[in-house]
């Protein structure tokens, strides 16, 4: 089996970035015929980390081009083979709009709150 060229995964796999830009999103309206519950998917860019089971339930900091913050906690975590979404019950595209940067950090909480 041949060896692909380029930076494999997990060279290009971080663990502790300070922040992840949104590079996609998905609203699951309240509207929409589907079993889930209403909220925001939002894929990150270039983003791999190892433990994906340990960020649900983990309060993370989203900011806008503009500067604006919103504090939300991820629900659920999706691997995409390339990168991974998160999963914001309650959230909307106007609250993370494409572009945000999704903030790890000290003192935004670990879901404890």
């Amino acid at each position: 089996m041949g060896r692909a060229s380029g930076p494999s995964l997990e060279t290009r796999r971080v663990e502790s970035p300070a922040s992840v830009r949104v590079i996609d999103t998905i609203e699951i309206k309240a509207s929409l015929p589907v079993d889930h519950a209403p909220g925001l998917v939002v894929i990150l860019e270039d983003y791999r980390p190892s433990d994906l089971p340990g960020f649900v339930g983990r309060t993370v900091r989203l900011r806008d081009d503009s500067g604006r913050t919103t504090r939300a906690r991820i629900e659920d975590v999706r691997d995409h083979g390339a990168t991974v979404s998160f999963f914001f019950p309650g959230l909307s595209t106007a609250d993370v709009p494409v572009g945000s940067r999704v903030e790890f950090g000290d003192g935004l909480g670990d879901g404890g709150e």
